[in-house]
């Protein structure tokens, strides 16, 4: 026969080990597990706050809110937060505590911005904090901004509409003139002027190619060229160099040659003075060259 207390046991005992994992994973989720140092944020406003909220660093939780208390003097209310951030992690002596929300929906959360001094805070030592913008007071600034660009945007509105209509004018009264153009009548004047349009291509196509057949001509002379040359390259070499000695030759006598034709230029000279001041000087010559006897 089975004992039924041994069943009472195993449920019990099935129950106890179920709520302690129930607490264990309640504590992993709030961050209560392991060791932590205590540090504490003085703030203006805490809205949004309260304790057990999440504390992040650099976005990774790291701890939690531990207690808020007010801190009445210096002339305005201030607020001690108390958190608790888990033993090990290091926070710069510059760092800030910011009041921020993950989300739009999202539960407020402390948020420690790493700073980058070589100091580290002891644990027990005040975070500087920085309050989180109101969202409501960040929308009703904007909407301040909106409004008058809103007005000025109404006061443009018929100036706007005014240009609208003399656009829609302007760009009727363009597709009224393409309409025009359009037309039977000037449809075929256009394909007209397309007709010679082609045309005058095809007759520049055609030019294109006789200057392309010239330019192959040309090619093909100046081959002929090089090549006669090449041929004889010999005879004009010969030739050359004979140029070359009757153009010394010439430069030689050059001298002599233009003495002889400054002589006989300077008789021409006489000669003729003398045919303007007498002219029967010529013919008495050729008289007495007549009349002359032959000598023995």
């Amino acid at each position: 026969m089975r004992d039924p207390r041994r069943n009472y046991v195993l449920v019990g005992a099935f129950v106890l080990a179920m709520g302690a994992a129930l607490l264990a994973w309640i504590a992993v989720l709030s961050g209560r597990t392991g060791a932590s140092d205590p540090y504490y944020v003085v703030y203006d406003n805490v809205m949004g706050l309260s304790p057990g909220l999440q504390i992040l660093y650099q976005g990774y939780p790291v701890g939690l809110i531990e207690d808020i208390q007010l801190l009445e003097g210096a002339g305005r209310p201030r607020y001690r937060v108390d958190v608790s951030v888990r033993r090990g992690v290091r926070i710069p002596a510059d760092s800030r505590a910011v009041i921020a929300a993950p989300g739009l929906l999202s539960a407020v959360v402390i948020d420690i911005q790493a700073g980058s001094a070589p100091e580290v805070l002891a644990p027990g030592s005040e975070i500087p904090g920085v309050e989180a913008a109101s969202v409501i007071a960040a929308v009703t600034g904007v909407v301040d901004q909106v409004e008058p660009l809103l007005a000025s945007a109404a006061e443009g509105i018929p100036a706007i509409l005014a240009n609208l209509e003399r656009f829609t004018a302007d760009l009727n009264e363009a597709v009224a003139r393409v309409n025009g153009l359009l037309a039977a009548e000037n449809s075929g004047r256009i394909e007209r002027t397309l007709s010679h349009l082609e045309g005058v291509s095809a007759n520049a196509a055609g030019v294109t190619r006789d200057l392309r057949e010239s330019v192959a001509r040309l090619d093909g002379l100046l081959e002929s060229a090089r090549g006669v040359v090449d041929e004889n390259r010999e005879e004009l070499a010969l030739a050359v160099g004979d140029a070359q000695q009757v153009m010394d030759t010439l430069a030689r006598h050059m001298e002599a040659i233009s003495h002889n034709l400054e002589v006989a230029t300077r008789n021409m000279s006489e000669f003729s003075r003398e045919l303007r001041e007498n002219p029967g000087v010529l013919l008495r010559n050729r008289e007495g060259g007549g009349a002359a006897e032959p000598k023995p």
